[in-house]
């Protein structure tokens, strides 16, 4: 996987944009950025990987297997973990200390879009 800084500039004038980081085996699924573009969201086998700086280096890793979808709140202090066949289900961590704060089973009907947080990431509600 390959991280490169946009410019508008180098885009207008079709250049090549710079590569920043390349991440060897970073994942079989998708990229996501946090909501203020802070951090790089990677999903792995056993762990959720957290990449940050103007370097893409690790910040934070959340020890968890079995990671489907992650979904971190606007204020980036806390994370929404989604693991259908893992123990809990959806767990929410204090993305800062790396510590899970809560965990909820899943209900029929329930997916990895159930859950919202508050657009100041105060409360999360389905």
């Amino acid at each position: 996987m390959f991280v490169n800084y946009f410019s508008a500039t180098s885009a207008q004038n079709k250049t090549d944009e710079n590569t920043v980081a390349v991440l060897e085996n970073a994942s079989d699924k998708a990229a996501s950025f946090s909501p203020m573009g802070t951090y790089l969201i990677i999903i792995k086998a056993d762990k959720v990987v957290f990449y940050g700086g103007k370097n893409m280096r690790t910040i934070i890793t959340l020890k968890i297997s079995k990671v489907e979808e992650v979904t971190m709140s606007p204020c980036e202090r806390y994370v929404l973990t989604y693991s259908p066949m893992g123990e809990n289900v959806y767990t929410i961590w204090n993305f800062q200390m790396a510590e899970e704060i809560r965990s909820f089973t899943q209900t029929y009907g329930e997916d990895n879009i159930t859950y919202k947080w508050s657009h100041d990431g105060q409360y999360i509600a389905k």
